[in-house]
Formats: C-alpha cells, structure tokens, sequence
C-alpha cells in the first residue's frame, strides 16, 4: 500500500454506522466485511471490487450496495479524497424483517450496484447527514429514515428474498387507522424518548407496515410529521403565552435548547427569539 487512508466509524443508536474514509495518495485495497447493510456512495474513487468470485468496475451513477454478511474487496489507485457509507445494523434489520419472516443476514442483493434512483438517494443522503454527529437527528428521526431506506431497497431491488419480502409487505392488513397512529404521536408531543417502537408497539403495526400506510396517507414519516406539529405548537406558544424558551423547548419533548434553536430556525426562518418578537401579541 501507498499513500495514507484513515478511516472513521461512529455508530447511532445501534441503528446506523456511518463510515468515512479520507484517502491522500492511496493505492492499494482494502477488505471490508460490515455486519449489515452498506450503502457506499456513489464514488470516482474506487477503481474494482472483488465480490462473490467477480470483479466490478463501479459506475459514479450507482449505489454499491453489499450485505455484512459478504467480504468485499476495495481497490484504489492514487486516490485523494473522502469515500463515504452508511450502514443500517444487522440486528435492526433483523428486527424490522422478523414479522415478515425473513432472516436479513442471509440477504444477498444481485447485482450490488443499485441504479441511483431520486428515492434512494434522498433517503440514503439524509440518512448519512443525519448520521454525523454534527448533524445528529433524534433516534426517532434516524429509525424512520433507516426503515423507509430499508423497505425501499427490500422491496425495490432483487435478492435471494425478493418475492418473500413482497409477499409479507403487500398482504399485510391495516386495521389501525391513521387517526389514531396521529393520535399516539400527539399523545407523545412531550416525551424526549418517544421513538418509533413505541410507535409501533402502540398502534399494533410492524414498522415497516406502519411507515409504508403512515407515508401513503400523510405524505411525510412519522418522525417528520412529529416534527411538524412539535413546531406548529411552538409557535402558538411564543406568541400567546409567556413561557420562557427553554420551558417551551422542554415542554415539547427536545433534549437541548439548541436542538429547538435549530430545528425552529430550519423550518421558519427565524429563531424563537426572533418569531416571538415578531408574533407577540
């Protein structure tokens, strides 16, 4: 090996691994064997991999996509830059394929380079972004994305499972209706450790059947909607009541003054201060 390559891994919530690499100069390989489902980013870096007997040149349009189960081999030729994946747990996705009846670690997806479609790679985006620790979404937010980027690659793309997976999906019945699914959330606007088992749990729903009805019918995850509302009612409160800002941000279920600052600010424009200023009756 040549050059330098330093790698980076930091897991969330036992949901998600997000890897980066930075490579200065590097040539040689590496050998990669990640306990789930990775996700690598499309990438001009990677030169070859070696995967089931069978060398691939990967294209800069297409999603590498192997599970943990599977070593891979990476091959690099004087690359300088950062290489980017994100991998969904092997023990959350068994939980999220038992009540399908499917063991996730014997998974194989054919081919492994996925056509890098909008849904995929909006979902698989925000999922890094909200994997890094400077952007770190609730555990909420980061289990809706990992279940929607799940059930989209498990329904979507073939492996050794396929028509299992889109049997299970497709005949699954809803008897909980969406009135009550927002009637649990609402019921929760105030609980920091609200997530999506409790969720599901509450309504009777797998999480894969209860993000797949949630989305169809409200058009937004159920970590989305939450947040919504979290905001919408924070906005009634400073600009009707006189609670202090950090009583509203606790009030409404955020773990720190600064993660209402910012999720406020990202969806009005403004920052509390500011709405509360403007809006004060």
């Amino acid at each position: 090996m040549n050059g330098s390559f330093k790698l980076n891994i930091q897991s969330q919530y036992n949901i998600t691994t997000l890897i980066k690499a930075d490579l200065e100069q590097f040539t040689g390989q590496t050998v990669c064997e990640m306990p789930g489902i990775e996700f690598i980013v499309p990438t001009p870096f990677i030169s070859e991999v070696h995967t089931r007997g069978k060398k691939i040149k990967p294209s800069t349009t297409k999603v590498l996509l192997f599970n943990g189960t599977e070593k891979h081999t990476e091959i690099y030729q004087n690359v300088t830059g950062q290489l980017q994946s994100v991998v969904i747990a092997k023990d959350y996705l068994n939980k999220l394929c038992d009540p399908l009846g499917v063991n996730a670690s014997e998974i194989l997806f054919d081919p492994v380079e996925l056509e890098q479609g909008a849904e995929i790679s909006t979902l698989m985006n925000k999922l890094i972004h909200f994997s890094k620790p400077e952007h770190l979404g609730s555990s909420m937010t980061v289990d809706c994305l990992a279940t929607e980027l799940a059930l989209l690659t498990l329904t979507r793309y073939n492996h050794t499972d396929t028509f299992k997976i889109n049997r299970a999906v497709d005949s699954g019945h809803f008897p909980v209706s969406i009135d009550k699914m927002k009637r649990v959330i609402h019921s929760h606007i105030g609980n920091a450790e609200f997530d999506l088992d409790q969720l599901s749990k509450e309504v009777g729903l797998s999480k894969f059947h209860m993000i797949r009805v949630f989305r169809d019918a409200v058009g937004a995850s159920p970590a989305k909607y939450l947040a919504r509302i979290k905001i919408d009612l924070a906005k009634e409160l400073l600009s009707q009541t006189k609670n202090s800002i950090i009583s509203i941000s606790t009030e409404l279920g955020f773990d720190h003054l600064s993660t209402f600052n910012k999720s406020f600010k990202a969806t009005t424009g403004l920052s509390p201060s500011q709405y509360r200023s403007q809006h004060n009756a």
